[in-house]
């Protein structure tokens, strides 16, 4: 057993604890525990695991605190926390793991700081700490984390300024937390990117024309912020583009009229802002599509 290199147990239907001896499997490379009834504490003794690659102990019944004795597998590649009673504040030594690719750590108690050196190593792909009570400033190292597909920090207590603190990412999740600054990136470099969630925010300033820019774009989530100005006409560049919620600013002007060009359009949120004008005809014919206005647009609709 001692010289076992890959050990896949997802998906049954185990119980009771994590046996400490696990740490003796010294050659393990893969440990997939995931999808079980594993209740307990995450053994101290997985530090001597040193060539562990693949860490898989998501959707169990884990409690408890991360060990400190975690930031030893410093050959880990993926790390999945996710689904459990996890609780307290993320060990410092887990600021060793750099060569982590997917780190997945939602839906558990956590409480504290995020690890800010973890991107240190150029490498990480996926990075999900939603649904946590993580508090604190967005790690410094995601910056220029230009290997980064998805970050999902949602539902969490962090703070920063969007302007200063992210890089360009392919795909954005930072919804209901304290964030600040203006959406001033260069969107250009944003062509892969399918989902913009920043709703709940404190985002100042107005949605850039640039934005148009990111062609990939289905899915743009910006309500509940402070953004001002008028809606960009250059967003009909976005093609793919099927739902635009802006609800909840202090947006003005007249809603655009290119935006009926916009065929994959299905859900569109601009209630709770100051917009005037008319509706485009084209979506007022628009049987297919979920349309939230404005109470003045609203009634203007609907005469």
């Amino acid at each position: 057993m001692t010289k076992l290199i890959d050990l896949r147990f997802s998906k049954n239907n185990l119980t009771d604890l994590i046996p400490a001896f696990i740490g003796t499997l010294k050659h393990l490379s893969v440990l997939y525990l995931g999808g079980n009834k594993l209740s307990g504490f995450i053994p101290s003794s997985i530090e001597n695991m040193t060539m562990l690659t693949k860490l898989d102990l998501g959707m169990n019944n884990l409690s408890g605190s991360v060990p400190r004795e975690i930031g030893q597998l410093e050959s880990l590649v993926v790390l999945i926390l996710s689904f459990n009673n996890l609780n307290g504040s993320l060990p410092p030594e887990m600021n060793n793991l750099t060569h982590l690719m997917s780190l997945q750590m939602f839906s558990n108690n956590f409480t504290g700081h995020l690890p800010q050196d973890l991107c240190l190593g150029g490498l990480l792909v996926n990075f999900t700490a939603a649904y946590n009570h993580f508090s604190g400033p967005i790690p410094k190292s995601l910056r220029n984390c230009t290997s980064v597909f998805r970050v999902r920090f949602e539902w969490n207590q962090l703070t920063g300024n969007i302007s200063e603190d992210f890089g360009l990412y392919p795909s954005l999740n930072y919804v209901d937390n304290d964030l600040s600054g203006e959406l001033t990136w260069k969107w250009g470099g944003f062509h892969n990117l399918a989902s913009l969630k920043l709703s709940n925010n404190n985002i100042t300033g107005e949605i850039p024309s640039e934005l148009g820019e990111a062609t990939g774009l289905q899915l743009i989530n910006l309500s509940s912020n402070l953004l001002k100005g008028t809606i960009p006409k250059e967003l009909v560049q976005l093609k793919a583009l099927y739902n635009l919620t802006l609800h909840n600013n202090h947006l003005f002007g007249v809603l655009p009229v290119e935006i009926q060009m916009l065929s994959k359009l299905r859900a569109l949120n601009l209630a709770s802002n100051n917009l005037g004008g008319s509706i485009p005809k084209q979506l007022r014919e628009c049987s297919n599509m979920t349309i939230l206005l404005p109470l003045n647009l609203a009634h203007k609709a609907s005469t």
